[in-house]
């Protein structure tokens, strides 16, 4: 066993707890600029920061920045020299000379004990300077080295630092949390006297809390829409607030104020706060400021409301199908058809926007109906009407259309769409007869012309013939092809005279087909009319009428009589007499006509 076992545990130990104490000041000092950086931070927090900058981080963190700075620096002068390499035993053996007044036999011993110092030095001298040490070392003391003075100055100096947190966690620890949430990175607001613990935008909460935490979320309004803010606080009961708004698209600034509009019966109740504006037309960013508290910047985004675009297909009756191809309409809300028209709609989002429903509410006179358009994919974009039977199957008379939708963000349209659906109407079928002569004989066929028109189509053309005979005369039963219809009746002559007996006969146009399609139309042609067949005499009246009906499928056609021919049945001198008397006119239209050019028989 060496002889300065004892004299190198004693060292040990010297060595420990000087290490120990570099320790704890090292610590110490660390501390100590993060506490009175802190405390620095939090006055600089509560009195200039969160006043003036509100919810600004910035700001915040160039001031923490600044703080850890100077800790840093405080921390690599003070605290890294104390950590810098630890002491050697011969660095406390030379402590240990210094403080007894001793010359270096301790040192001198311990390097005499080292391994191979008897090659360098005297082995009587290396024995004696062994044993003066080993005799030295029971009357030393190594605690004196042990730097507790340094120590307790770093105590008292963080005793000091912490006094005043200690005094703000007591009597304000809800300030001291905020400071925390705070240095984490996030939003929370320090106490204040007036408590913001709901906002609510056009009725929806975008807020709710008890006042420390006002980050409102983002909300969202239609465009157009009046823009409402409602605030509910507690605590001091401010007059009024503002609301500040900052564009999103040009930072253009608008305050609204926010003013009182219900109060709380009594403390523990919340005052209502209420800010308008009129039509929401742009994303804004939000702030507002009651009292002495406020909420951090929030969003409002515009939402866009729906908006459609409505397409008709108009598909005619069968009967106007080939005549007619109907165009879209190019007003949407007045939509002209044909009566048995079919009408599909189909609705699109003109803005992408996804819908939830649509719906078409159609009202006829006093009837009301509602038909639910269907989706026809998962994007909800377009719509069309049900495949089940709806009144636009087959279009019967006027109708009063109101279309309205709800898209994926719950709104309608700014206004329903409204319109009619009307018909146009079918029109009546046209048609003209005419003869050369007025005057025949019993037996002639006298040629009449016609001309036919519709604008669908002829379902029916003919002749229908009146034959007024004097009642004492005995006609003959009409003969011919049983295509005739003949009627007869008698009826007092208005004069006073003998009674007439009149009969009817219709005779069909010799046409190629009926229906007689549109695309046929307007046709003309000649029919001659055999008088033969209807026993007439001289003396006897025809009146021949033109007859039309249109054809529209499985409607009943609408008909038409052209102005009556009359025929006066006679003998030949009075044909010849009506030749003459009609040349006679030509002879005298002629001249007229003649001295009109040559300007004959004009007043000077």
């Amino acid at each position: 066993m060496s002889k300065l076992t004892y004299l190198r545990r004693q060292l040990a130990i010297l060595r420990w707890s000087r290490a120990a104490a570099r320790w704890a000041m090292a610590v110490g000092l660390a501390v100590l600029p993060v506490l009175l950086g802190l405390l620095v931070l939090f006055l600089l927090d509560v009195w200039w920061l969160e006043p003036t900058f509100r919810g600004q981080f910035a700001p915040r963190l160039a001031v923490e920045v600044l703080v850890l700075l100077v800790a840093a620096w405080w921390i690599v002068r003070r605290v890294r020299p104390l950590l810098a390499r630890p002491e050697t035993a011969l660095e406390a053996a030379m402590l240990v000379e210094r403080r007894a007044g001793i010359r270096s036999d301790l040192v001198a011993a311990l390097q005499f004990e080292q391994v191979g110092a008897n090659r360098w030095g005297s082995p009587q001298l290396e024995a004696a300077v062994v044993e003066g040490a080993a005799r030295k070392s029971r009357e030393l003391s190594v605690w004196a080295e042990v730097p507790v003075r340094p120590g307790l100055r770093v105590a008292a100096t963080l005793l000091a630092v912490s006094l005043p947190w200690l005094l703000i966690g007591t009597f304000w620890p809800g300030y001291v949390g905020v400071f925390v949430q705070r240095l984490l990175g996030t939003g929370a607001h320090y106490p204040s006297r007036t408590r913001i613990v709901r906002v609510e935008v056009n009725g929806t909460p975008v807020l709710e809390g008890d006042g420390s935490r006002l980050a409102p979320g983002v909300a969202k309004v239609p465009h157009g829409r009046p823009l409402r803010i409602t605030v509910q606080s507690r605590g001091r009961r401010p007059d009024a607030g503002s609301v500040q708004l900052v564009s999103r698209l040009d930072g253009r600034r608008r305050t609204l104020p926010l003013s009182r509009i219900a109060a709380g019966e009594d403390a523990g109740q919340a005052d209502h706060y209420e800010a308008i504006w009129g039509r929401f037309l742009e994303p804004v960013v939000f702030q507002l400021e009651l009292g002495d508290a406020w909420t951090d910047p929030a969003e409002i985004d515009l939402i866009e409301p729906p908006l459609v675009q409505m397409e008709w297909s108009i598909e005619p009756p069968d009967y106007a199908r080939d005549a007619v191809r109907e165009p879209p309409p190019i007003d949407t809300r007045r939509v002209v058809v044909l009566e048995g028209s079919r009408v599909a709609l189909t609705l699109r989002s003109a803005n992408g926007k996804r819908l939830d429903e649509a719906w078409l509410d159609l009202r006829a006179g006093d009837e009301r109906r509602r038909i639910a358009l269907r989706a026809i994919d998962d994007t909800g974009r377009v719509w069309q009407l049900p495949a089940e039977p709806t009144p636009l199957d087959r279009i019967a008379g006027e109708q009063q259309f109101e279309l309205q939708v709800r898209d994926a963000d719950g709104l309608p349209l700014e206004a329903p769409v409204r319109g009619s659906i009307r018909l146009r109407r079918d029109q009546a079928p046209t048609g003209t007869a005419a003869v050369v002569h007025r005057v025949v004989l019993p037996a002639a066929r006298p040629v009449v012309e016609y001309r036919l028109h519709d604008d669908y189509g002829l379902a029916a053309a003919g002749l229908r013939i009146q034959v007024q005979r004097q009642a004492a005369s005995q006609s003959p039963e009409p003969s011919g092809a049983t295509d005739l219809d003949s009627t007869s009746q008698q009826f007092a002559d208005p004069d006073g005279g003998e009674r007439l007996v009149t009969e009817e006969v219709y005779r069909p146009l010799p046409l190629d087909r009926l229906p007689l399609p549109a695309s046929e139309l307007p046709a003309s042609g000649q029919y001659p009319l055999a008088l033969s067949e209807l026993g007439l005499k001289k003396g006897d009246r025809l009146k021949i009428s033109l007859e039309l009906s249109d054809y529209r499928g499985t409607l009943p056609g609408q008909s038409h009589v052209a102005d009556p021919l009359y025929l006066e049945i006679s003998d030949e001198s009075g044909v010849l007499d009506e030749i003459s008397k009609a040349d006679e006119r030509s002879e005298e239209r002629l001249t007229e006509l003649i001295k009109q050019q040559l300007g004959i028989g004009e007043a000077p």
